[in-house]
């Protein structure tokens, strides 16, 4: 098993899974494929703590291209320079007053964790957002 990542502010990848520290003790874990968890939950030992299943607790939206970083700043209270704000990195914040997490996937890319019963809102939100910089919002 690998160690657990001590810094709250870098995504650690393990194969295509995703480990983000949100607090002391407190991480999310995030991997498309079950079969690792699976194993890790049953590798587990009690006194570590436990394994939560979340699947459909979150949704995973994709802002990409030139003004992706401007198009977030409308409703995000974060410097998102790349300087501060590196790939790689994520924060949990708000977008427009809804709780999100927030990574930098590359240059030009953020992904934003929203939890399920805000997706909607937050999809309305960037749609609306997005207008100005000429960006079509995909389903």
């Amino acid at each position: 098993m690998h160690e657990l990542p001590q810094d709250s502010r870098r995504v650690t990848f393990a194969g295509d899974a995703r480990l983000y520290r949100l607090g002391p003790a407190r991480y999310l874990w995030a991997a498309s494929s079950g079969e690792l968890m699976r194993r890790v939950a049953r590798e587990l030992d009690p006194a570590a703590g436990c394994l939560t299943v979340l699947s459909g607790a979150r949704v995973r939206l994709l802002v990409e291209g030139s003004a992706a970083a401007q198009l977030l700043q409308r409703g995000i209270a974060l410097d998102l320079h790349p300087s501060v704000f590196a790939v790689g990195h994520f924060a949990q914040t708000a977008l427009d007053h809804v709780p999100v997490l927030l990574e930098r996937t590359a240059e030009l890319s953020y992904a934003v964790q929203v939890p399920t019963t805000w997706a909607v809102s937050v999809w309305e939100w960037l749609s609306d957002a997005a207008l100005p910089f000429g960006y079509d919002v995909l389903s």
